[in-house]
């Protein structure tokens, strides 16, 4: 069974490019991916100048001398209907967030808002737009729920997991204190040593 979201982006002037995915729309995939590969603004622009696409993967354009289509699928390619299968270029166009989410809903709705250079993300029942980095540290500090933040969560933590990276014992911490100190240290990170703490803790879900 699918999962379906759409990817879009906040322009300066408040309006809202975005385009639909069919499958994988959940944190754990295409979440994680839009977080780790897709910080460039020109790099979601291609994405989103691809139209409507089936699924989302690291790399937006073919290399030279790749076969890449619907009966031909390269791992780590997105697949597009309008340029993989030859169907109609689909981009929609909204004059601001509130109007992209009351027309463009779906379970996972992605937005990368260029003037704050970070994405967020609303799923599920709520149509509230939260910080996706917070939300990816969420699933790692808690018990792999990217909505359960409560004090139970903090058995579940790994503390051993946040020392390695941030060289502070954090065992007598509070699950805000964890967050933040990760949260700034993956904010410093190079961007392949990022990529590389989330792709160990998600083995096998990035493609």
């Amino acid at each position: 069974m699918s999962t379906n979201s759409n990817i879009g982006i906040v322009n300066k002037d408040g309006s809202v490019e975005s385009i639909y995915c069919h499958w994988d729309g959940y944190i754990e995939h295409n979440g994680l991916i839009l977080m780790l590969y897709y910080q460039d603004e020109q790099k979601i622009r291609d994405l989103i100048n691809l139209g409507d696409i089936s699924s989302l993967h690291r790399n937006v354009n073919i290399p030279e001398g790749i076969s890449h289509n619907f009966e031909s699928i390269n791992d780590g390619i997105c697949v597009a209907y309008h340029r993989d299968r030859g169907e109609d270029k689909h981009i929609a166009l909204n004059d601001n967030v509130s109007d992209f989410l009351k027309k463009r809903w779906q379970e996972y709705n992605y937005l990368y808002d260029v003037s704050e250079k970070k994405w967020k993300v609303t799923f599920g029942e709520s149509k509230q737009l939260e910080d996706l980095l917070d939300i990816a540290l969420n699933l790692i500090l808690c018990s792999n729920s990217a909505d359960a933040i409560d004090e139970e969560d903090i058995a579940y933590m790994p503390n051993s997991f946040i020392t390695a990276f941030t060289g502070e014992d954090c065992t007598k911490k509070s699950f805000e204190y964890k967050k933040d100190i990760i949260k700034d240290t993956l904010m410093q990170m190079p961007e392949e040593d990022m990529r590389k703490v989330f792709s160990d803790y998600f083995e096998g879900k990035i493609k």
